[in-house]
């Protein structure tokens, strides 16, 4: 769900700007970033096997979904 470069940008987003060199971050922003990192890491955990059923159950969804990834990769 997230990967290394959104944290990195994430991050940068977060990092003080009265700074120099952007080096210190907020600490409020430091902890919603753990906090989303973390709620997201679990909802994948707790929804996984509820989305491997459903497709399992569904073939059809899941080349429907292949096929938008498809077709974003070939337009972008």
């Amino acid at each position: 769900m997230f990967s290394f470069d959104s944290i990195l940008s994430a991050i940068a987003l977060v990092s003080d700007s009265g700074a120099e060199g952007g080096e210190r971050i907020s600490t409020t922003g430091f902890w919603i970033m753990v906090l989303a990192i973390l709620s997201g890491g679990g909802l994948m955990i707790w929804l996984a096997d509820g989305v491997s059923t459903f497709l399992q159950k569904n073939r059809m969804y899941e080349v429907l979904g292949l096929f938008i990834l498809f077709v974003v990769g070939i337009m972008f």
